[in-house]
């Protein structure tokens, strides 16, 4: 049976609105403001139709979740992959002394990926799509496709799988049968989003958009290797919610930075944001395996092998969060040794914070050293050259009076011995224009310091970074405004309950719909609700940003990391939402 989603498709537009860098159909309040329901994608959906949206309102910042290549390649089944669902809800491990799971933290969406198919079931012999294009699933391995994804669904976890197969890829298909087939099982199965890969002949990525687009499901769109998005006189031609920038990923040093070195021309020419963004592959925080079990390109090689150690896992994490890659874990979360050792770095909530939050700026490249290091193993089992030291940046903050106020800085020493690498604060993207004094916040050591200077500098051991949220504490003064007449006062929100929080997981409490909204703070989730039809209260994440929706709030739970409320506080005007409870 078809799902359908709780909104509606939005036909296509002959032009969208621009606001901010990257052009947005029906895109109002682009910042912590905004509300999912009015942000849609422009998708180009072939070079035959004009520019249309594609209308999933998803990604609004950048996924976060699991798939199951890096560490298992081929070597997947339904049993193994309705544990991983289970590893994220998982809470039996604690974050800043809360038990908290992953999916709690926004790692809410999991696919699997290659290794699900039949293979050579199709006519002749060949492919994996019956005569009418649908695909046909190994069901020694999964028996059961939508018993698995109502498994993931019931934990929270949006479910997700994988076209465009590379493993025995499908060339069969000469018309469009096979994206049909590809679309209805989808949504048959009951999966949430989609990677297309490049190897068999279903995947035109704007092909599988305009089809999804004619649906009332919100399905996201992964494309790998099937181009990139395009700016043009109509703005930017996005028609997926991420794509890859980058080769295949590999545990290796080497491999992180060239991957990482590919988001930056997108970052910077403003082709990312909301909806749309550069994905390098997944993380290899905690990836065991050398190379994908059955991938066709080996890594590994006598004298260099394919692995990371902890170091080089907090750089790349840190890595991925400042360029608001989306943060797709690559291991096995069911091996309790390497989740121990990953959990500090992948749990971080003050980096994850960094990594969704957007405020106009997805993270660039701010400085490079012109000295150059030799990396012996770059992902395909020989060396490759990378600067020795890299500093890149990310404006966090509103500007107030036309002046930055708050960035985060990541600094980086990809050379083989200890080195000092440094950054003029004043030529930071997102602070422009302060005095000279700087209040720093360590990621890491969760520290604080106040700055007197304007160069923040790191002493770094081999492929180790430094990474920081500044922020300007004395900005050069604005002439003064002109007064104005006081305004009267407004009544304090009293109606917001700090350190509750309303778990859907829990009798009594109801989600509105099944994913978050993004909001700045408890108020900007609240004035949400109030806008939202059949909202009648709320649970908003500090840290994260999550706003979460809900038709009943009946059963609170202690926890600091959250504040929850009604729809409307009692003393504002327009109150058609009742009280909370």
């Amino acid at each position: 049976m078809t799902r359908l989603a709780t909104f509606r498709r939005l036909e296509p537009v002959a032009q969208c609105d621009i606001l901010g860098p990257v052009a947005r159909c029906c895109l109002k309040d682009f910042d912590a403001q905004l509300s999912v329901k009015n942000m849609r994608v422009i998708a180009l959906l072939s070079l035959s139709v004009p520019t249309s949206c594609l209308d999933n309102g998803l990604a609004v910042t950048p996924p976060m979740g699991w798939r199951s290549w890096n560490q298992m390649g081929l070597n997947i089944n339904q049993s193994y992959v309705e544990l991983v669902f289970q590893a994220l809800a998982d809470r039996s491990r604690t974050v800043d002394g809360s038990y908290t799971s992953l999916a709690d933290l926004g790692y809410t969406r999991a696919g699997i990926d290659d290794g699900w198919q039949l293979c050579n079931s199709g006519p002749d012999g060949k492919g994996f799509h019956n005569s009418s294009g649908y695909p046909i699933v190994d069901t020694a391995k999964f028996p059961n496709m939508m018993a698995m994804t109502e498994h993931a669904r019931a934990l929270g976890i949006h479910p997700g799988w994988y076209q465009g197969n590379c493993h025995c890829a499908d060339h069969r298909c000469s018309g469009d049968e096979c994206y049909s087939g590809d679309v209805k099982a989808t949504l048959d199965f009951g999966f949430d989003s989609i990677k297309i890969d490049s190897c068999s002949s279903d995947r035109n990525v704007g092909k599988m958009s305009q089809l999804f687009n004619s649906t009332d499901n919100a399905i996201l769109i992964e494309n790998c290797h099937n181009g990139v998005p395009k700016r043009t006189s109509s703005g930017v031609q996005c028609p997926m919610n991420l794509f890859r920038s980058s080769v295949d990923i590999r545990p290796t040093f080497g491999s992180i930075l060239k991957n990482l070195n590919s988001v930056a021309k997108f970052n910077e020419a403003n082709l990312t944001g909301p909806g749309c963004w550069a994905y390098p592959d997944m993380l290899e925080v905690g990836v065991t395996a050398p190379q994908p079990p059955g991938a066709k390109h080996h890594c590994q090689s006598e004298s260099d092998p394919c692995q990371m150690n902890v170091t080089e896992w907090r750089t790349h994490f840190s890595a991925w969060c400042i360029v608001s890659a989306p943060l797709i874990l690559g291991m096995d979360l069911t091996d309790h040794v390497s989740l121990d050792l990953a959990w500090p770095i992948l749990t971080n909530v003050e980096a994850i914070q960094v990594n969704q939050l957007w405020a106009g700026d997805s993270g660039r490249l701010h400085a490079k050293s012109t000295e150059q290091t030799q990396l012996p193993n770059c992902g395909s089992g020989s060396g490759c050259l990378q600067t020795s030291w890299m500093v890149w940046t990310k404006a966090l903050a509103d500007k107030v009076d036309g002046v930055g106020r708050r960035a985060a800085v990541l600094l980086m020493n990809n050379g083989n011995a200890t080195s000092v690498v440094s950054v003029d604060l004043g030529s930071v993207h997102g602070l422009e224009k302060c005095a000279g004094a700087y209040a720093v916040r360590d990621l890491w050591t969760k520290s604080d310091l106040l700055l007197l200077a304007r160069n923040l500098s790191a002493v770094l051991e081999p492929h180790d970074s430094g990474f920081y949220v500044v922020s300007c504490t004395d900005p050069v003064p604005s002439p003064a405004p002109t007064p104005s007449p006081a305004p009267m006062p407004v009544p304090a929100l009293s109606c917001l309950s700090d350190g509750i929080r309303f778990d859907s997981q829990r009798s009594g409490n109801t989600n509105l719909i099944n994913n978050y909204r993004h909001a700045s703070s408890a108020q900007a989730c609240q004035d949400i609700c109030n806008k939202e039809a059949g909202c009648e209260c709320f649970t908003h994440r500090l840290s994260t940003g999550h706003c979460w929706l809900m038709t009943s709030c009946q059963t609170p739970e202690s926890d600091n990391r959250y504040v929850s409320g009604p729809a409307v506080c009692p003393h504002k005007a327009g109150n058609a939402h009742g009280t909370f409870v």
